[in-house]
């Protein structure tokens, strides 16, 4: 390939690349919110290590019961929407990727229990909602990033902040659920524990393997956003 023809077709690439809307775009963000509903109900056997939250609350107290048994790894069912949702953040923007998961949530709340647990108004008062509601937030500032630098090292950072500000508020929602319900310490811990300790350094492993992904995806998008 000679250097004139490398050229048209970077920019060919580059220019084909900005998104405007169409029926291309219409079917990526079908098949994102296809994919975002499809991850709520995929499970991934991944090894996991466990310990009892009595042990991190009294760790001297429970020391010398290291060996029994209860430490160590086991089966954990992963599930990998968190990563997912950076796939429209990648691909299609801040703004039609942020679209696309406030759609996501509006069908959970009143159209069709897209939810892990279900669905409807109801849902408001779950103590995961807080991670859902934090979706649209985490995606625009992910795409926004993005959009302005997809270098190798900003894809590290803004993975690392989507994931935090992810779990972030879904510990600090799940914490005023609880405490609403007059829920004691050690249940809220072990949410927290379930929902968020578990989860987040695959969240964030498998966010970073998602947007690389999506990264080379984007390149050839222009052969179906005609």
């Amino acid at each position: 390939m000679n250097k004139r023809t490398k050229a048209h077709w970077s920019e060919l690439i580059e220019k084909n690349s900005k998104i405007k809307f169409s029926l291309g775009l219409l079917a990526l963000m079908c098949f994102s919110l296809l994919l975002i509903v499809v991850s709520v109900f995929t499970q991934i056997p991944m090894p996991n290590l466990s310990i009892p939250v009595e042990y991190i609350l009294h760790p001297v107290t429970y020391f010398s019961n290291f060996s029994s048994g209860r430490i160590g790894l086991v089966d954990y069912q992963y599930i990998p929407q968190v990563p997912v949702l950076f796939f429209p953040a990648t691909v299609l923007g801040p703004v039609y990727s942020t679209l696309t998961v406030l759609i996501y949530i509006i069908l959970g709340l009143t159209v069709y229990p897209v939810f892990a647990l279900g669905g409807g108004l109801s849902y408001f008062l779950q103590y995961g909602f807080g991670y859902i509601l934090s979706y649209p937030f985490a995606v625009f500032i992910v795409a926004q990033s993005l959009k302005k630098d997809i270098s190798n090292f900003n894809i590290i950072k803004s993975a690392f902040f989507g994931v935090i500000l992810i779990h972030f508020t879904g510990c600090i929602y799940l914490m005023v659920i609880a405490l609403i319900k007059h829920e004691n310490i050690d249940f809220i811990l072990d949410l927290i524990f379930a929902q968020s300790v578990t989860k987040i350094f695959y969240d964030y492993i498998f966010s970073l393997a998602v947007i690389f992904a999506s990264k080379l995806f984007k390149k050839y998008i222009w052969l179906i956003n005609g």
